[in-house]
């Protein structure tokens, strides 16, 4: 995620075409930065997006497992994240709270 984001923050890609080649190295490493700055935010947000519906889950009684993070292809990133649900859900208002929870 971290490459992802680095190569699109700012016009990355064309950026980098465009410097000397004594630029190149610094502009590199600024949008690796900057990447690594995106790919913690989005972790943090695909993290409490699922720790809410995980955290319904448990106010339910639902068993289900922790948050876990799906890698994509490093231009993409990632696929986003997902917990799995291993137990019955025992009625309409716990489906309600743990699909709104997120």
């Amino acid at each position: 995620m971290s490459l992802a984001g680095g190569l699109f923050w700012e016009g990355g890609l064309a950026e980098i075409e465009r410097r000397s080649d004594l630029l190149r190295t610094a502009v590199i490493t600024r949008n690796i930065r900057s990447g690594a700055l995106y790919a913690t935010v989005l972790s943090l947000i695909l993290l409490a997006h699922e720790m809410g519906h995980y955290m319904a889950c448990r106010y339910h009684g639902i068993r289900a497992t922790l948050p876990f993070f799906l890698p994509g292809p490093p231009l993409v990133g990632s696929f986003g994240a997902v917990i799995r649900i291993r137990g019955p859900i025992p009625n309409r208002r716990a489906l309600f709270d743990v699909a709104a929870a997120g």
